[in-house]
């Protein structure tokens, strides 16, 4: 049997091991914020017009035009992660803050080139943007 000693020294030290936890746990999700943050950073500092050359040479075959020029946009609306204007100038827009990953701009980057490559087909044919032609340049991708 314990004593009232014994049962508070089990009391303190089951604190103490729950007091420890927390900070860790607390200083982990620190450092993970910190880290994600420096993610972000880094993934904001990307390159578009050369990750737009580097997805032309290697899934177009270099024949997209290389005077398209990518941009970040802060707000496209709602559920739009990216739209291409042709004009005057062709530019594909691509939203900051719904975009957040290297993964998700190449998807987003696919679609938006192959409204690009499509474009004059889909004006010639009379057909709806993400029509049959864009979804032909799609599935490439697939």
């Amino acid at each position: 049997m314990r004593g009232p000693s014994q049962s508070s020294a089990v009391v303190l030290f089951v604190v103490m091991v729950l007091g420890v936890g927390t900070a860790f746990a607390v200083g982990w999700g620190r450092l993970e914020r910190e880290r994600e943050e420096r993610e972000r950073a880094a993934f904001r500092a990307i390159d578009l017009k050369s990750f737009y050359r580097d997805i032309n040479h290697d899934s177009f075959g270099g024949q997209l035009p290389d005077d398209v020029e990518v941009v970040w946009d802060d707000d496209l609306g709602p559920r739009i992660l990216g739209k291409t204007y042709f004009s005057p100038r062709t530019v594909i827009h691509i939203d900051r803050g719904k975009v957040t990953t290297e993964k998700g701009l190449l998807h987003v980057m696919r679609h938006e080139m192959c409204h690009v490559a499509t474009e004059e087909m889909v004006a010639a044919n009379k057909q709806d943007a993400h029509g049959q032609i864009f979804n032909t340049c799609m599935q490439r991708f697939q």
